[in-house]
């Protein structure tokens, strides 16, 4: 295809092109040898191209096509090029000899296949325009693309029968709008010997000179499928440490962490609530508190009906608590009584999650994610309601429980710490029923209530 070079611009050279492609992966969307790109219109009628083959062009992808004012049913045909930004959609629609195979006009709706994938604690929509792709390594590509993921991965996929995940081995083993989870490599402990620096630099230097020499010569070459990464690789210039220290949270938990450690040598506070509030709308695309309280205020009439009507011991416990409400009770009263009320409900001890003034001198020591209730002026009763984490205080003046419950969420997603076994009810409904996260996977405990809060 050197012959066709000539298209790509007026301007290039042919050395100046690093490589050419019959299948070209970029930022999620998959181009390959053969599919339709549409780059304009004329007399109010789109214009079409067929992909001949691609060139990569100044980290840009070109096109290399037959271009035609009208779809190619019929009509002219034309060699030239398109840049990706010229296009006037830059998914494209399937491989016209696909089309003819079939013997019907396939529209991209019915190529695109659409997965559901698991990424620690993210839920994500892939969609896939040319449909799954034929190889778990092209799949694997399209994912670390499209999410940015750096660490090595495999997949794995839901299987029906056994509603449990197995290793992909092949894409013929997903279809549309099945799930698949990001499984990432185990940490290999690496025992190093000290190196000699100059030797490091040295042998370092050698393997560039033939990484370039490798790189000229293969300007003009030829490859399957050319995947485009988001980001560069900065070189290493120095030795390795003789020790790693080893994470004990996953990358992105660490460097959170780290800032907000940074961030208490100023002012004294691990994390701050506008802080975890925007760490969890940028993993959820949710407003944390509004979302919770408003859902929560949703809920309450029914669930205070439900607690009311409810028997046997757990009707005296829950009675109990219904008791100490005033006669006349604030919105922020109304919310801990039900959340209280909730977890008991649900077969859960309040004292796991909440630690009033008598139990929290002891505990916040060793507890590893609670919410505490510390008297700080006896003469008006005010309290500090804080939340701890792994014994350290790592939220302070809440004001309330109900907002210090919805700000543990938020740390939980923040630094990706897992909920409490005993308290795994709780959270499930802080999560899926107050924040309508995850939401069409319940336990069949609440499932059975949120069937009873809707009929």
């Amino acid at each position: 295809m050197v012959e066709d070079l000539h298209f790509i611009s007026s301007s290039a050279s042919v050395a100046a092109v690093r490589n050419l492609a019959n299948t070209v992966i970029n930022y999620g969307t998959r181009y390959t040898v053969g599919m339709i790109l549409c780059f304009g219109s004329t007399g109010g009628l789109p214009d079409f191209a067929e992909i001949i083959q691609m060139a990569i062009l100044d980290n840009c992808v070109h096109f290399i096509v037959k271009t035609s004012k009208i779809f190619p049913t019929g009509g002219h045909w034309e060699k030239g090029t398109l840049e990706q930004q010229t296009l006037g959609d830059v998914i494209p629609l399937v491989a016209y000899t696909g089309r003819k195979t079939l013997g019907y006009s396939q529209t991209l709706a019915e190529m695109e296949a659409k997965l559901r994938v698991l990424i620690d604690d993210r839920i994500e929509k892939l969609v896939l325009p040319a449909g799954i792709p034929p190889t778990v390594e092209e799949l694997t590509n399209v994912v670390k693309e499209t999410y940015a993921v750096i660490d090595e991965f495999s997949l794995q996929y839901l299987d029906s029968d056994f509603e449990d995940y197995f290793t992909l081995n092949q894409t013929d083993q997903i279809k549309h709008k099945d799930t698949v989870k990001v499984v990432y490599a185990e940490q290999k402990t690496l025992n190093l010997l000290p190196i000699d620096g100059s030797s490091f630099l040295q042998s370092s230097t050698e393997y560039d000179s033939a990484s370039n020499a490798e790189s000229s010569a293969g300007t003009s070459s030829s490859h399957d499928t050319i995947i485009l990464s988001n980001q560069s690789t900065a070189e290493c210039r120095e030795p390795w440490p003789k020790q790693f220290p080893v994470p004990r949270f996953a990358f992105e938990t660490g460097m959170y962490l780290e800032r907000a450690n940074e961030d208490y040598k100023k002012d004294g506070k691990l994390l701050t609530t506008s802080k975890i509030q925007d760490e969890f709308h940028r993993i959820t695309m949710v407003h944390l508190e509004s979302k919770f309280m408003s859902k929560l205020d949703e809920y309450t009439p029914g669930l205070l009906k439900l607690f009311h009507s409810k028997g046997g011991t757990m009707g005296l416990k829950l009675k109990a608590l219904l008791l100490q409400t005033p006669s006349n009770p604030n919105i922020n009263i109304t919310r801990d009584v039900v959340i209280r009320c909730l977890m008991v409900y649900l077969g859960e001890r309040t004292d796991q999650l909440l630690k009033n003034e008598d139990s929290a001198s002891q505990d916040l020591a060793v507890q590893g994610m609670a919410i505490y209730s510390i008297k700080t002026n006896a003469s008006e009763g005010s309290h500090d309601i804080g939340i701890v984490v792994e014994g350290i205080r790592v939220l302070t003046s809440q004001g309330t429980i109900p907002r210090a419950c919805c700000m543990l969420i938020g740390i939980a997603y923040a630094v990706n710490l897992a909920y409490p076994k005993q308290l795994k009810y709780t959270f499930e409904a802080f999560q899926k029923l107050f924040l309508e996260l995850d939401c069409s996977k319940l336990s069949p405990k609440l499932n059975s209530l949120k069937n009873k809060l809707l009929a």
